[in-house]
């Protein structure tokens, strides 16, 4: 009899700790696809052509708990090659915040998240590309995670990689093009 009780003890004390380990089950659950908004192209003669596209992030939320979710948001950040005169650098950038409206338990909502332009421009013989690498989507609540999604395993390396963009100050000077317009500046 000591020995089934002593077994039974045991047994409970092992399992004990592998049901603590367990990671807490997200609220929301995320499915995220990049969709074209826009696209155009122009042709410049015998120099070349480019071409533009706008994408943007088609976000689906799944409310997966039993309760309803208030003051949600969803954030974003996506790395993006760039070009720059002769370089191509990977840079992350950040997207918009978007509030999200209340959601009952079992309940889809469907939100474009960001607008990404990226363009492509062909000379005589060189082609710049500019690229969507990665992308991390986050629904938060009162400043807690309750949802995430990344585009693929490698964000985290690809991440470690990125830069964040240099914002230039309106109306400052290039070394040898003198002051910037406001509408060439990086935003």
């Amino acid at each position: 009899m000591k020995t089934i009780i002593l077994l039974f003890t045991l047994s409970l004390a092992l399992s004990t700790p592998s049901r603590a380990a367990e990671p807490a089950k997200p609220l929301v659950t995320l499915s995220v696809k990049r969709q074209v908004l826009d696209s155009s192209h122009e042709m410049l003669g015998r120099q070349g052509d480019t071409k533009q596209k706008t994408y943007t992030l088609h976000v689906e939320i799944t409310n997966t708990s039993s309760s309803e979710i208030t003051d949600a948001k969803l954030t974003g950040e996506i790395l993006v090659t760039r070009s720059s005169e002769m370089s191509e650098k990977l840079l992350k950038e950040p997207l918009d915040k978007i509030v999200l409206a209340t959601m009952k338990p079992n309940e889809k909502l469907t939100v474009d998240l960001g607008k990404i332009t990226l363009r492509e421009m062909e000379w005589r013989n060189r082609k710049v590309e500019e690229k969507l690498e990665e992308w991390k989507v986050d629904c938060v609540q009162k400043e807690a995670v309750i949802g995430s999604v990344v585009s693929s395993s490698h964000f985290e390396s690809s991440e470690k990689k990125a830069v964040t963009p240099q914002v230039a100050n309106p109306g400052s000077l290039h070394p040898r093009l003198g002051k910037i317009p406001a509408h060439r500046l990086v935003k």
